[in-house]
């Protein structure tokens, strides 16, 4: 028997394309084995605060105005993830805010493909890749903001560390600059190490804060303002979105 997969070798050779391989009935176990490798990364997760950097920084390093930055913080208070993996290796980020929800869907190690915003105003190649780091290993979904120039990327990666607390990364990489580094955190509510009863039963309280949250901060910041930081927000969540 022969089975045909395909290898994608990293970031360098996304851009690059795949190759194709012929393996023996010999190593079809070995290969089934990696194709249903369980991620420590698939599974509902709650951005833990005190862990939390601000996303102001990476926000004024991609060009949202003053108002966004300010603001951001105070929506982000209620955060949840959402990451899940196929048996097709098709990866799907599910990001949750007050705003609503963005969902990301790519395949995880092939080629990266060109997308375009909501608007259809600006265009991106988008690609999905695993790394190790520091024993860990590592899901990266990655923009290429080619109409930007070279050297523009957007990059936003998670690993699990030995505590089960998911630790994302928000990288923005501009030509000839100094790349912005944002770190976050987010505590598990379900997956392969599924939480306690007392665990979830804390989550449906905190569901209830959240519902209080949202409305107090509509009432400070008024209607005007949620508006226009969402546009903003949204606009650079759209970027890495499969929903034109």
């Amino acid at each position: 028997m022969r089975i045909n997969i395909r290898y994608s070798g990293g970031i360098l050779l996304t851009c690059m394309g795949y190759k194709s391989f012929i393996i023996n009935a010999s190593e079809e176990n070995a290969t089934a084995f990696t194709k249903t490798k369980v991620r420590p990364q698939i599974g509902e997760w709650r951005r833990w605060k005190e862990e939390s950097e601000s996303l102001g920084p990476f926000l004024k390093g991609i060009g949202a105005p003053a108002i966004a930055t300010f603001f951001v913080d105070a929506i982000l208070i209620k955060n949840d993830l959402s990451i899940q993996l196929d048996e097709n290796n098709k990866l799907e980020v599910t990001d949750k805010t007050l705003l609503g929800s963005n969902v990301t869907k790519v395949e995880l190690g092939a080629e990266e493909v060109e997308r375009s915003t909501r608007t259809g105003r600006k265009k991106f190649m988008l690609s999905a890749f695993e790394s190790e780091t520091d024993g860990n290993d590592r899901i990266t979904v990655q923009c290429r903001l080619f109409q930007r120039g070279p050297g523009w990327y957007t990059q936003q990666s998670w690993i699990v560390d030995s505590d089960d607390i998911l630790r994302e990364q928000m990288v923005l990489k501009r030509d000839q600059d100094s790349d912005i580094v944002v770190n976050r955190a987010y505590k598990r509510l379900s997956g392969p190490n599924q939480t306690t009863n007392e665990e979830n039963s804390s989550t449906a309280a905190n569901e209830n804060q959240y519902d209080k949250v949202t409305k107090t901060l509509i009432t400070l910041a008024g209607v005007g303002s949620a508006f226009i930081i969402g546009c903003y927000f949204n606009r650079w969540r759209s970027s890495s979105s499969n929903n034109d």
